[in-house]
């Protein structure tokens, strides 16, 4: 039965703090795949052989920006987001703003100064 769930629910154990303090180290995840993704949603996704686990924050062609602190505006409008541990503009090569390429998401860690992102 294990292997049956496991298969079409994947199991994703948190083993880092990036998204604290919504998801703690240790916790255990249950992934439902689906086609369409909204803002603001935890999605999970394998990246350089790795299941990372981060919030949708912009869709395609979407507009991001974040200032010195922290605090992320899509198309020009601060987004309210009340899952972040502290406002910090952590750690990131992006150049700012940023459109959000076809096909593609962009994504950030709860506890941002612990998050490398998007």
């Amino acid at each position: 039965m294990l292997l049956v769930a496991t298969f079409f629910l994947p199991v994703m154990w948190v083993t880092g703090d990036s998204m604290e303090p919504t998801l703690q180290k240790g916790d255990v995840v249950i992934g439902v795949a689906s086609s369409t993704y909204e803002k603001a949603q935890v999605i999970g996704f394998n990246h350089h052989r790795s299941m990372i686990l981060k919030r949708i924050i912009a869709k395609e062609g979407d507009w991001v920006s974040m200032d010195d602190e922290g605090y992320v505006t899509v198309n020009s409008i601060e987004i309210t987001e009340p899952y972040v541990f502290a406002h910090s503009a952590g750690i990131s090569d992006i150049t700012y703003p940023f459109q959000v390429p076809e096909h593609s998401v962009f994504v950030l860690g709860d506890h941002r100064s612990t998050s490398i992102d998007s």
